[in-house]
């Protein structure tokens, strides 16, 4: 089965390879390369995901990680990378510009992600038929309340959620607010449509597949929405990504 993390945060001016060679060697078959903005930034040029993919490879000379998922006795021998962009949005005109934007030229991202910061923007994510994943801030105490009512219509656009380990990794506060926020947003979500992903910034935030589901199971997940969140439910984002029609998007498969 293949495992995904589809938030490694691409690094402007680095060509990421480290991270991509930790991500593949614990036992990760695909990564998103995530382009994180403001929404004031959209007015600029937007990067291009081509760019970051087209300078990534691996290390083969490094050794010593090995696979946390006991399920899995081979490495993976090809690491597939996807491109997506995030943009952090406050305001229903921010949601409104944004898909104008990705309409227009959607660059090849694979996946248009969004940020929502205050609940009336949360509101228009939701409605959205260009935004893809909806990656909720979810290290404050205080968060943009997700409805029912929102849910329901997000799910019937095929719309998922995220939820993101690695700000719980740096500070003991942040952990409290997300275990917190998560475990709500799980009962809301009932465990579906949900994706568990790093957020990572550098290889040292990065963790396996089996302590993910760990995570997951904090989070108040069941064993099998758990695994479901790293396997199926990003390989099924991608699928409805791509069915939009809105553009090939930016792929590379990286061989050992």
């Amino acid at each position: 089965m293949l495992r995904w993390d589809l938030n490694i945060v691409a690094r402007p001016g680095y060509k990421n390879n480290g991270v991509c060679d930790v991500a593949r060697r614990l036992g990760y078959s695909g990564i998103g390369l995530n382009h994180v903005l403001e929404a004031k930034d959209l007015a600029k040029k937007v990067p291009d995901p081509a760019a970051s993919i087209s300078s990534v490879s691996l290390n083969e000379k490094k050794r010593g990680l090995s696979i946390s998922d006991p399920e899995m006795d081979v490495k993976p021998l090809e690491l597939e990378i996807v491109s997506r962009i995030t943009v952090n949005v406050y305001s229903i005109q921010d949601v409104a510009n944004y898909e104008s934007k990705m309409k227009k030229d959607r660059k090849g991202y694979n996946i248009v992600a969004a940020r929502p910061m205050t609940e009336s923007s949360l509101k228009r994510c939701c409605e959205s038929k260009v935004i893809d994943l909806i990656s909720l801030d979810l290290t404050e105490r205080s968060i943009p309340k997700l409805k029912l009512t929102y849910v329901k219509v997000a799910q019937g656009l095929g719309i998922s959620f995220e939820i993101c380990y690695a700000p719980a990794i740096r500070d003991s506060t942040i952990r409290r607010n997300t275990i917190a926020n998560s475990q709500a947003l799980v009962r809301l979500l009932r465990g579906r449509d949900l994706i568990l992903s790093s957020g990572a910034e550098n290889s040292f935030e990065l963790r396996g597949p089996a302590d993910i589901m760990n995570f997951g199971k904090l989070f108040g997940l069941e064993p099998a929405r758990a695994r479901a969140s790293i396997s199926s439910a990003p390989a099924e984002l991608l699928k409805k990504s791509t069915r939009k029609g809105m553009c090939k998007g930016v792929i590379k498969v990286l061989k050992k």
